[in-house]
């Protein structure tokens, strides 16, 4: 196993499953080390990423860089017959730097930006997408605490508003772990994340969450654990349509580690009951999950399955929840030499908005098709393809029909 292939194994296994302790999946705060050309561009391209080569040294500085060149059929997603193309190219420089070792006491910082250097729609916007992360983790022998805090100010897609938004975003976690016998350990997480708009038509919330869990080991790798939890989500109001805050409850079941040396497995599923302050917004019962796994059977084959479900603000302040629940599945090989690599995956997922005694929702589908070819160690080329589609219940502001595609290539490097 080379030194890179073990630095993100052990890192994977150490953080991903201890800090998976949300109901809705982000790569934003779900993922230990981020990739600048991921955290800003707003469609998934099926996992194509920069190739990191880690150097064994206590501190490492890896900077990064990416010239992006895409294109979007439907920039706006708007209904069929009022679509607005675009094309951009992007220059996406970033930085990794780390202190210990992963699979230790360590700390870290990522940090990356999106500079539009040209592009074809005055309409778009021009401003530079920024992304960053430091956290750490520091155990001493039975007990483990790790830490994190992120921004990341975007223009992306947003799925429940059913339309392109400038964002903001900002996010802390704190995880303390305690292992009471060689198969048993106790564990309380916490978490912030604050959602700010550039859009006044759509509503800034705030939501703090904190959970307990009990782990059993289940292999020598991997371990299972119920979790109990409780938040609340703090509603600004700033559009003439309100929605309003609420207090959450859930109740998981999960998995995290390696079930079998081919097999990884990290997040849960369970149950969560919302309730409103305002008496005129229906309180919401539904299912939620975060749920990765991987498998690599073939050896040269990975495949991944995601299940996703959470209850958040409306932000658009129509209703007073809205659910987003998906289901992506995954694939990547090896093509003819380890430098050439191929993926796809397909996603299915389901919109709901609850209303005073009424519910609104959207089915919506897509796929990603991408190809990633290393010509020097440090050095990468990419193309990819990703489609969405969405259908609807019915008509207003946020709940409607659109499809669209967009194509990318990209030419990376790093040290």
């Amino acid at each position: 196993m080379t030194v890179r292939t073990r630095f993100f194994v052990v890192a994977g296994e150490t953080l991903l499953g201890a800090l998976l302790v949300f109901a809705r999946p982000d790569y934003y705060t779900s993922g230990f080390y981020t990739r600048g050309v991921d955290e800003v561009s707003y469609v998934d391209q099926g996992g194509v990423i920069d190739p990191f080569y880690i150097p064994a040294r206590e501190w490492t500085l890896i900077p990064r860089v990416t010239l992006e060149a895409s294109g979007d059929d439907n920039y706006f997603l708007d209904e069929e017959g009022d679509e607005q193309s675009s094309t951009a190219i992007n220059l996406i420089p970033g930085a990794l730097l780390t202190y210990g070792r992963p699979g230790h006491n360590h700390l870290f910082a990522d940090f990356g930006v999106n500079i539009p250097l040209a592009q074809d729609s005055k309409n778009v916007e021009d401003e530079p997408s920024f992304m960053g992360r430091v956290g750490g983790v520091y155990g001493t022998g039975k007990t483990t605490v790790s830490a994190r805090a992120g921004y990341k100010r975007e223009d992306s897609v947003n799925t429940l508003a059913g339309r392109r938004l400038l964002s903001e975003n900002y996010n802390t976690t704190l995880g303390v772990e305690h292992r009471l016998s060689e198969k048993t350990s106790v564990g309380v997480h916490g978490m912030a994340d604050f959602n700010e708009y550039d859009d006044d038509s759509y509503q800034d919330y705030q939501r703090y969450y904190g959970a307990g869990r009990v782990y059993r080991r289940l292999t020598g790798k991997s371990e299972i654990f119920l979790q109990a939890g409780a938040g609340r989500d703090e509603v600004d109001q700033t559009s003439e349509n309100q929605t309003s805050g609420a207090r959450f409850y859930d109740l998981s079941v999960g998995m995290r580690g390696k079930p079998s040396p081919k097999t990884s497995v990290s997040g849960s599923v369970g149950y969560r009951m919302r309730t409103h302050d305002e008496d005129q917004f229906d309180d919401v019962q539904s299912w939620i999950a975060s749920l990765g796994a991987d498998v690599t059977p073939f050896g040269l084959t990975r495949f991944s399955a995601e299940l996703e479900s959470d209850i958040r603000p409306d932000i658009t302040g129509d209703s007073g929840s809205a659910s987003d629940q998906r289901l992506t599945l995954g694939v990547d090989r090896r093509l003819f030499t380890e430098r050439l690599r191929g993926n796809a995956s397909l996603y299915f997922g389901e919109l709901n908005y609850y209303g005073a005694g009424r519910r609104m929702g959207s089915d919506y589908w897509g796929y990603s098709l991408g190809l990633d070819w290393w010509t020097r160690r440090n050095v990468s080329f990419g193309a990819g393809y990703s489609f969405l589609g969405r259908d609807s219940s019915g008509y207003s502001s946020y709940n409607r029909s659109y499809d669209a595609g967009r194509w990318f290539l990209r030419m990376s490097w790093n040290y």
